[in-house]
């Protein structure tokens, strides 16, 4: 049984739903969704069973209420939140100094209040099948807190979801007497709160994993982003559409094994890595040993040992590489400079067609010397 845990982070939050989408097509049932932040207004309109009006939630609003052009004022929020947060922990000791500052300044919290209570309905969330849960930083009571639903008191939920999402760009106002920010500054990635319920965690990132290293329970499926895509606060509906898609994508690389770093190819094996570098190089190497390029005479040894060697160089490609690893290297650098779609899953004959679509059409002799002009000629035999 698994439990659905939702990483904090904004703007970036739209990479849950596309997600989502996947992890259901791909037979996943949830028992238990927790999040932060973005992750706390995404879980519950998923344990709403609403994904599909928060995609469209996604891809339909500006969200320019959430920004504001006073940078200094935004500016100085994050110096002094930077500052009252150390090796990752809130420091509450340091709190009280600059408490008066995020009063006075900020974006007012009604655009957020307006959004929770306009698309998050508490009745169907704690009817629902799926327990629902979220993080959040309780500054007046100097604690961070993780609850459940049934933990929370009737008609209260909005607020703290709100608590949940509280960055410190808003103006700081008490919800039910109480100050609270964001819970990303407690626990961003809670996934503590499922394992507690017996579940196996799958954890839905925002950020790349190289950016906050975390040691996860070795069970837990991971999926998160090859890099970042956008920033917290940059709300953009077209952005946001696309990040959908790539999550949707990166789902089923991370669960079907698709090859690929910006692209999603289908599994393929060394025998057909082979082929394809065969036809590409190996069945035209009478017409370029004659160059005297390469030291070695027998055609076996210029292929094994030099072209080979040398395309990997080339690539970027690390000791140890395999053909596979190779040809998804060669027809991925190719594939980004003719602007080919990559939001779809490719068979890397079909990538490999859609490459030759786009090759000119040279009529003339091949320039020995270079591996880049021989790919080029090569790749449309």
């Amino acid at each position: 049984m698994y439990g659905l845990v939702l990483e904090g982070g904004g703007a970036k939050g739209a990479y849950h739903i596309g997600s989502y989408f996947a992890l259901k097509e791909l037979g996943f049932e949830f028992k238990a969704v927790v999040g932060t932040s973005i992750g706390a207004i995404n879980g519950a309109m998923i344990v709403m069973n609403e994904p599909d009006k928060c995609a469209n939630l996604w891809k339909s609003m500006s969200f320019q209420d959430f920004s504001t052009d006073d940078s200094d004022t935004t500016n100085a929020i994050v110096a002094l939140m930077s500052e009252n947060t150390q090796d990752g922990k809130f420091s509450f000791e340091k709190f009280k100094g600059i408490k008066e500052t995020l009063s006075s300044r900020g974006i007012p919290v009604d655009p957020l209040r307006q959004l929770v209570t306009t698309y998050i309905d508490e009745e169907k969330v704690r009817n629902s099948k799926i327990k629902f849960g979220l993080t959040t930083l309780n500054l007046t009571d100097k604690k961070g807190e993780e609850l459940f639903i049934d933990e929370i008191e009737e008609g209260k939920l909005h607020n703290y979801i709100i608590g949940s999402c509280y960055l410190p760009i808003f103006k700081l106002e008490p919800l039910d007497g109480k100050y609270y920010l964001d819970g990303g500054f407690f626990n961003k990635i809670p996934y503590n709160m499922v394992q507690r319920l017996g579940l196996t965690p799958v954890i839905v990132r925002v950020n790349p994993s190289n950016l906050r290293d975390i040691a996860f329970p070795d069970d837990a499926i991971v999926i998160s982003p090859s890099k970042k895509y956008t920033t917290s606060m940059d709300f953009d509906p077209k952005k946001a559409d696309e990040i959908m898609r790539i999550g949707y994508f990166d789902t089923y690389k991370k669960l079907n094994g698709l090859f690929g770093d910006k692209y999603y190819i289908n599994p393929f094996d060394e025998e057909m890595a082979f082929e394809i570098l065969q036809n590409m190089y190996f069945d035209r190497l009478d017409e370029i040993l004659i160059s005297g390029k390469y030291k070695n005479t027998s055609k076996y040894r210029v292929f094994f040992e030099e072209i080979i060697p040398d395309l990997a160089k080339e690539l970027g490609l690390k000791s140890g590489y395999n053909y596979v690893d190779l040809v998804v290297a060669m027809i991925e650098r190719d594939a980004q400079k003719y602007n080919i779609d990559f939001l779809r899953i490719y068979n890397v004959d079909e990538l490999l067609n859609e490459i030759m679509s786009k090759e000119p059409i040279i009529n003339r002799e091949i320039e020995v010397g270079t591996i880049n002009k021989l790919v080029k000629k090569m790749i449309k035999q």
